[in-house]
């Protein structure tokens, strides 16, 4: 569905639906909780809150999400359910190797 055809009054949000998803991207990817916490730069006890309901993940961290797992944030939060790309001009390059985050950024 194209984004300029959205009927924007009809977008129905639930917050049960993001943290499906980040525990499906996470899985996806076999990273567990710990490497993804260290990737947002917090303790994996505030991850796991955010994964569990406890609290409500900043908006900063989903787009880091994101731009880490490449689809785009309205995928994540549940509104769409194609995994469009992430797309920003000056995203970063995030691998895993063995179990290990590389960011990297792209020169200009």
């Amino acid at each position: 569905m194209a984004y300029d055809k959205l009927d924007y009054t009809q977008i129905k949000y639930d917050d049960s639906k993001y943290r499906e998803r980040l525990i499906g991207l996470r899985q996806d990817n076999d990273l567990k909780q710990k490497q993804v916490a260290t990737f947002l730069g917090i303790a994996r006890s505030s991850y796991s809150d955010y994964e569990n309901g406890r609290t409500r993940i900043p908006v900063e961290y989903l787009v880091r999400l994101a731009a880490f797992y490449n689809v785009d944030i309205n995928y994540i939060c549940g509104i769409t359910n194609e995994k469009l790309l992430f797309l920003h001009e000056d995203r970063a390059s995030v691998k895993i190797r063995d179990k290990e985050i590389i960011i990297t950024r792209r020169k200009r």
